[in-house]
């Protein structure tokens, strides 16, 4: 415990420094400080700077520059004994440092990569004309929320075997609807997770999924209770629900792309 609370004493001070190395800097850059001989850039000044203070640094008086090339030198020094002593190598030290680089690459690689989305107001608007055009349906179903399709499986097993839903839904999810037997009320389609949304429509009134069905959350048993036709909402109060729904199909599209090239395997 005295490690990881001198890490979280250590990371405090690095926030953007990843896997606590000196921050990089090109022979182009500007330096505007050494600590030892390892150089802080004046780009790794301006991204701190920006973090720091929430402003530009051109706009920094000298009082507040001053300040901020304080902290990058008490930065840049407690990184170094880290390395010096060793504490950066340590197993838990690392496994964290891992960890806060996955995290920031992954944020960083998939704005890249989602960048070009056309969420514009003309692709929201059609998307929206387009979704009055055809049948609007609301939903109103129960779910059972589990960790694993194994015990996903298990709950259908039990369905099929003729037990009560609600009651399986009470003892068994993990989802805050548990405890009034997995009831989730009315729905649209938009202000689900598109994965559960695409599995209910699909589905007949009264029936149960077979399959699990996988969402962020974990793994779905879903029961149809009733379908209705209903009335489209003005577009302005679904604009956000219509653009989360374009980036998290985008996002999906993506790491299926990235799945398909990848060798994966799991140690169970």
């Amino acid at each position: 415990m005295k490690i990881l609370r001198q890490l979280i004493t250590l990371l405090t001070l690095c926030t953007l420094s990843s896997f606590a190395n000196s921050n990089p800097q090109t022979p182009l850059q500007k330096v505007v400080a050494t600590v030892n001989g390892d150089a802080i850039s004046q780009p790794y000044f301006d991204r701190y700077a920006a973090e720091r203070l929430a402003q530009h640094a051109n706009s920094f008086d000298d009082s507040q520059r001053d300040t901020i090339l304080n902290e990058l030198i008490n930065i840049q020094l407690v990184i170094q004994e880290a390395n010096n002593t060793g504490f950066s190598k340590l197993p838990d030290v690392q496994t964290e440092l891992q960890f806060l680089h996955n995290k920031l690459l992954t944020k960083m690689m998939l704005k890249q990569a989602l960048g070009d989305l056309d969420v514009s107001e003309a692709k929201l608007k059609q998307v929206y004309q387009q979704k009055k055009k055809a049948t609007y349906y609301k939903y109103k179903a129960r779910h059972i929320l589990l960790n694993t399709e194994k015990d996903a499986i298990s709950v259908i097993q039990k369905l099929k075997a003729g037990q009560n839903f609600s009651t399986l839904a009470g003892k068994y999810s993990l989802g805050t609807s548990g405890k009034q037997g997995g009831n989730l009320g009315w729905f649209t389609p938009e202000s689900m997770d598109a994965t559960f949304t695409n599995a209910v429509i699909q589905m007949r009134k009264g029936s149960f999924t077979t399959t699990p069905v996988h969402t962020q959350i974990g793994w779905h048993v879903i029961l149809l209770e009733d379908i209705q036709k209903a009335k489209m909402a003005p577009f302005n109060s679904m604009r956000a629900s219509i653009e989360k729904g374009l980036r998290e199909q985008a996002l999906k599209q993506y790491l299926t792309r990235l799945k398909q090239r990848a060798k994966i395997q799991i140690t169970r």
